[in-house]
């Protein structure tokens, strides 16, 4: 507790609501004329116009100008989230390093923005060009910790009140002052001290079963340890040139050398996608969210499985005997199916899939196909995902069942 820390949150608030108000103008006939902006208590611009009250002197401030001030602060419990809860994020300078931080404490800041004018119409330009942004509030966009955090926040600016003044104290040769003033609060978030978390990263997580209600004389009977892996395999990326610019309609891309991508690298894989059948005028139903399987890949289109149109209970059983036709037991990246279509046709419990054989244009692909990572194959796959068009999808179970027996 107590280290150093600063991340100039309150200095960067107050500027921001500076901001706000810089570049303020009035017009008067051709006349444009740039209303001034300092920061500083209103009572202080109003002393400096006291003692140069006398209308002869050859210099004397001028008028229209604003003020704005920082009046102070107080704690929001409305806004208060868990104490002991953090965040960790990249260093965006350095991304092989994690930074962690406790989440923000919420205070509100109070602000007073002064209008000074001589002339009522002056100060009725300024304000009208302010009020209409603030509903009551306006958010500003503050990036509250640098460092290779970037922890940007959205700070609401609550308009609470306006109040206006008119002195018409003094005899004809004492300047007359029109004062508005407008007091504003600054929803902001201070931040504590960031560390370095990249050593709390968990590497390995290991679970222990016990069985038995006594507590006491405890005996481990099982133990299980996770390391955590990607998802996705990015060293086995396939890479070419194209032959030539492709345009957007084009559904067919030359390339200059096509060995290295082989039917391997689809096929016995799952996948989701958005599918815009090309003959669903006459088609009976068709899914246009389908969860295929592939089993062979021709120039044109995929073939596969569309477990969608399966029944659950049916699904089960198809993709227990297929699961038997997997490669390898790891379920990672390196898992496929080894599935052909004599295969498919061969085995008697692969009868459930028959029906469910479709045929898929590659042009017809709304957008990118989403591959199916093997440890989620049997959690995605019995989804109710499915989006039948004609036909609900009770139907469609019930027309499959009947193809099938």
């Amino acid at each position: 507790m107590f280290e150093y820390f600063y991340h100039e949150i309150l200095r960067k608030t107050l500027i921001s609501f500076g901001t706000l108000f810089n570049g303020l103008e009035i017009r008067k006939e051709d006349e444009v004329i740039r209303v001034p902006l300092a920061y500083g208590p209103t009572q202080k611009f109003l002393a400096r116009l006291e003692q140069s009250a006398d209308l002869n002197k050859s210099t004397q401030m001028t008028l229209p100008r604003m003020s704005f001030e920082f009046n102070g602060m107080t704690y929001d419990p409305s806004r208060k989230v868990t104490t002991t809860q953090q965040f960790t994020t990249k260093d965006a300078d350095d991304g092989t390093v994690v930074k962690k931080a406790f989440m923000p404490v919420p205070y509100n800041m109070q602000f007073e923005l002064g209008i000074k004018t001589k002339l009522n119409d002056d100060a009725l330009q300024i304000v009208e060009q302010i009020l209409p942004y603030f509903q009551p509030s306006y958010n500003l966009t503050v990036n509250l910790v640098a460092n290779g955090v970037n922890e940007k926040r959205d700070i609401p600016v609550v308009l609470e009140n306006i109040t206006m003044q008119d002195d018409y104290e003094g005899d004809f040769s004492t300047r007359r002052v029109l004062l508005y003033t407008l007091r504003f609060t600054a929803k902001t978030y201070l931040f504590g001290p960031v560390s370095t978390a990249t050593g709390d990263i968990i590497k390995t997580s290991r679970v222990s079963y016990l069985s038995g209600t006594d507590t006491t004389n405890t005996t481990r009977e099982l133990s299980y340890t996770v390391t955590p892996r990607a998802i996705k395999n990015y060293t086995g990326t396939v890479l070419t040139n194209l032959s030539k610019d492709i345009a957007v309609v084009d559904t067919i891309i030359n390339v200059n050398d096509a060995s290295s991508i082989t039917t391997k690298t689809y096929v016995g894989k799952m996948y989701m996608f958005f599918y815009d059948a090309k003959y669903k005028e006459t088609l009976p139903y068709w899914d246009r969210f389908p969860c295929v399987i592939i089993y062979d890949v021709q120039p044109d289109r995929m073939l596969g499985i569309n477990l969608h149109y399966i029944a659950p209970r049916y699904r089960v059983i198809l993709l227990d005997e297929m699961f038997k036709y997997t490669n390898n037991d790891a379920f990672d990246d390196t898992t496929r199916f080894r599935l052909q279509y004599p295969i498919l046709k061969s085995v008697s419990k692969f009868r459930w899939g028959k029906p469910a054989m479709k045929s898929y244009l590659y042009g017809n692909i709304m957008g990118n196909a989403l591959q199916i990572s093997p440890q989620y194959w049997d959690i995605i796959s019995m989804l109710p995902l499915a989006q039948f068009q004609k036909k609900n999808v009770r139907e469609v179970y019930n027309d499959t069942l009947r193809k099938t027996i």
